[in-house]
């Protein structure tokens, strides 16, 4: 199991999801790519548990430096479901935009 492909596939899956959301307005079409990705989370978590490594494309001398990226990611995310809930727009908007920043940024760091 590549620890790291599996939880990008569906955070990709979330995503195009939360463009509809923020395009559309329409806020129930993402809770289905938002538990793919809290499965695919929570899979990475047993694994690691389990004693498999992340392996990074590149600089994985860093490692400690993306799992905290990542966590800080997932905080963020967390944000974005509340404003979901709350049928929050604007918020929605907002988040989606600081996290596409964030996946930028975590790519050209540890990414090929």
């Amino acid at each position: 199991m590549n620890l790291g492909k599996e939880e990008m596939i569906a955070l990709d899956a979330a995503f195009k999801k939360i463009i509809d959301v923020v395009v559309l307005g329409n806020m129930k079409i993402i809770k289905p790519a938002l538990t793919e990705l809290h499965e695919a989370r929570e899979e990475v978590e047993k694994a690691v548990k389990a004693g498999q490594k992340i392996t990074l494309q590149k600089n994985q001398d860093q490692l400690k430096e993306f799992i905290e990226l990542d966590d800080k990611f997932h905080e963020e995310f967390e944000a974005l479901e509340k404003a979901v809930e709350a049928d929050n727009k604007k918020v929605v908007k907002d988040q989606t935009h600081k996290l596409l920043d964030a996946c930028v940024v975590c790519h050209e760091r540890f990414r090929k």
